[in-house]
């Protein structure tokens, strides 16, 4: 199966998902907000082993090696 073009997805749905930088070591998504300066995105992260990891990274094109896990975690 592809996906159309058109296709779209609410951004709130990848709260929760897993996302591996290119070392392989994977966040949780907690959030998602804006820059108030010039209305880029951010996602809010956090090391699902729950260590003190709370930090948020612009979601923009620095992610282009980065993998993600759409659900809740499923094979971490």
């Amino acid at each position: 199966m592809k996906l159309m073009s058109c296709s779209h997805v609410d951004i709130n749905a990848l709260v929760g998902s897993l996302i591996v930088n290119p070392n392989g070591v994977g966040f949780i998504i907690t959030g998602i907000s804006f820059s108030l300066d010039d209305l880029s995105p951010w996602i809010s992260i956090k090391d699902p082993d729950g260590k003190d990891s709370d930090q948020a990274i612009p979601f923009d094109d620095s992610l282009k090696d980065w993998q993600i896990q759409l659900g809740s975690m499923l094979h971490v």
